[in-house]
């Protein structure tokens, strides 16, 4: 006989995982990435400061008759200042991207991990849960009739975890579902040149800020769509999708 099974995202919960994220992504936003708002600014200042005093002051017998010297030397300092910002600039927003993944990842796995198991035996649920790729998750939430893979935002959620991936991993095969399916997260000349055997992906791994702003709002709108109530029409589903090997021994 077939056992429903039903779990449950109450409104309450819904909006302390929408109000931890949301949170996440704009003080990441304020506190970090906003600083970096002004860097051209910021070069064309020090290139300014360099030239009217600071670099002469630091070696005049070298510039005293050369006034072109003076000019490229601050004009190399400068960009060398602002390309090291740049630098950190895409480190950061990958590291604030990976931080809005992780949260999300984590909090989707323990939200389901309780529900399910607070009512339910299923031997090692939480083994699963916590250990099996996230691809087996939405797979588990379609098994609730959620069929996250074909909502408008998940496009957005699946290129923010291979992105997230390539950042943690470099090169390999996450890089290589990037370059396949989302190229618009690497460089333009990385793309087309094919240059995936120079192990330069971290060089070429960008993270925009309307693209950052598109992941927040994805993961938003999953919160927001996902339903007060969940039922899936057979327990032993789940109990297949997570002991495939025992699905196995039983057809056989």
């Amino acid at each position: 006989m077939e056992q429903k099974i039903q779990i449950f995202l109450f409104e309450a919960e819904r909006e302390a995982f929408l109000k931890k994220h949301n949170f996440m992504f704009k003080e990441s936003q304020a506190r970090i990435l906003s600083n970096f708002n002004n860097i051209d600014k910021e070069t064309d200042l020090l290139r300014d400061q360099l030239l009217n005093g600071e670099l002469y002051n630091s070696n005049p017998n070298l510039y005293h008759d050369d006034e072109a010297q003076l000019y490229e030397d601050a004009c190399s300092q400068a960009f060398s200042h602002y390309s090291l910002l740049h630098e950190m600039r895409r480190e950061l927003t990958l590291t604030a991207v990976s931080m809005i993944y992780f949260n999300f990842d984590k909090t989707l796995r323990s939200w389901l991990f309780k529900e399910i198991e607070h009512s339910w035996n299923i031997p090692d649920l939480g083994n699963w849960i916590w250990r099996t790729d996230i691809k087996h998750i939405y797979s588990l939430l379609e098994l609730f009739d959620f069929s996250i893979r074909s909502k408008i935002f998940f496009k957005h959620i699946d290129s923010l975890r291979i992105v997230v991936n390539t950042y943690k991993h470099g090169y390999g095969l996450s890089l290589s579902q990037l370059k396949d399916l989302y190229p618009e997260y690497l460089n333009a000349e990385f793309v087309e040149k094919g240059f995936m055997t120079l192990n330069n992906e971290h060089n070429n791994l960008k993270v925009s800020k309307p693209q950052l702003e598109e992941f927040a709002q994805a993961i938003t709108d999953f919160w927001t769509l996902v339903p007060r109530n969940l039922i899936c029409d057979d327990i032993q589903l789940i109990t297949q999708l997570i002991q495939p090997k025992n699905k196995k021994k039983k057809e056989a």
